[in-house]
């Protein structure tokens, strides 16, 4: 049975997972979740086994496949209105920030007890943040515009591991395995009644007067290659686009390979470190 985990009066966890999916939860805790996390999953609702009276009370289906040129998915369905029921739960605690994470996560290196230290100070004054706020952690090079241009970012990720970056409006964001909402974000959420988007539909679900949207670079969280996305830049593939001929696809790949080539680096330098202690 779920029981809501809260690490402290700040945060909520709220990890979605299939009741079946024991092997998923199991492998999570190997990678390193922490164990009382895994334990109090929030538990997920298959598309599948929602009745037709189900998909016409809680879903918008003619919005859905005019937005996406296709009809929406069961396991979609079944994703999208398991957030919207982890976000009311996460809503009857006391906690003012809710880390929102699926079973195809792959926690960072550093051991369970360093994961909610980290995001604690990534926070930093957003901690405090009582307009609708969303954090995205497990964001990838091709998905987003930042006002910091890519050298920049690059550069500075020699010095400090993760760092927090207003996204710009031309952002479009999708995947939902690992995100951070405060209450009042929560709350707009749930608003959006009957359910019209796909659960990481960002560019949708986003949308609002006031809203704050960041992300964290280098992602904290990754994804689990083996498991796909249903929509990605054309909602159909969680593949990066295949077009290099749009200026911004073109630099955000620059600004991929510059981070990558910045942590070897730094690698290189810690090493030499190393040697010479």
């Amino acid at each position: 049975m779920h029981t809501s985990h809260r690490h402290n009066s700040m945060f909520n966890v709220q990890l979605i997972s299939l009741e079946r999916a024991v092997d998923r939860r199991e492998a999570l805790k190997i990678r390193g979740l922490p164990h009382e996390w895994v334990d109090s999953f929030f538990p997920g609702t298959a598309g599948t086994q929602l009745t037709q009276d189900a998909l016409e009370s809680q879903f918008d289906l003619a919005s859905m496949s005019q937005r996406y040129g296709r009809s929406p998915l069961a396991g979609e369905l079944g994703c999208a209105i398991s957030h919207r029921r982890a976000y009311s739960a996460f809503l009857q605690t006391n906690c003012q920030w809710c880390l929102m994470l699926e079973d195809d996560v792959i926690p960072p290196q550093g051991g369970p007890n360093s994961h909610m230290a980290r995001i604690q100070q990534l926070l930093g004054p957003l901690k405090n943040a009582r307009g609708p706020t969303f954090i995205h952690l497990g964001i990838r090079a091709y998905q987003f515009y930042i006002s910091q241009p890519q050298l920049i970012i690059a550069l500075s990720v020699l010095f400090r591991r993760h760092r927090i970056f207003r996204l710009g409006e031309q952002s479009h964001l999708w995947l939902a395995h690992a995100y951070l909402v405060n209450r009042a974000m929560a709350e707009r959420l749930i608003q959006r009644t009957p359910i019209s988007l796909l659960a990481d539909d960002w560019s949708g679900l986003l949308q609002g007067d006031g809203t704050d949207v960041f992300c964290c670079w280098p992602p904290l969280f990754a994804q689990d290659p083996d498991i796909k996305s249903q929509i990605g830049g054309t909602f159909t593939s969680n593949a990066a686009p295949t077009s290099t001929s749009s200026l911004k696809f073109v630099s955000s790949r620059i600004g991929n390979k510059l981070w990558r080539a910045s942590v070897v680096l730094r690698s290189m330098i810690n090493g030499v470190r190393i040697k010479h202690e």
